[in-house]
């Protein structure tokens, strides 16, 4: 991350894993919704990476159905609508 971040300039965060889209909430809201999401969760799956790329440093994970369960799971913890 900070070889990226000194050649192309951009800002300074840990390395993280998106759960859902931009929304607005504060850091206390935010928390309490992903421990609420991670202790509804039913079970551990593995996952298969569909493509990675450096350049935007992002994983897609292909889209099993344990996958788009917990996608949608997440999205209905935090109340955000990704359609």
């Amino acid at each position: 991350m900070n070889g990226l971040r000194s050649e192309f300039g951009g800002p300074q965060f840990e390395p993280h894993m998106t759960v859902v889209g931009a929304i607005k909430l504060s850091e206390e809201e935010a928390r309490d919704k992903f421990r609420k999401g991670c202790g509804e969760v039913k079970k551990v799956y593995g996952g298969t990476i569909e493509k990675f790329d450096v350049g935007f440093v992002y994983l897609l994970l292909h889209p099993t159905t344990e996958v788009m369960e917990a996608s949608a799971h997440c999205c209905s913890c935090f109340g955000y609508n990704s359609t």
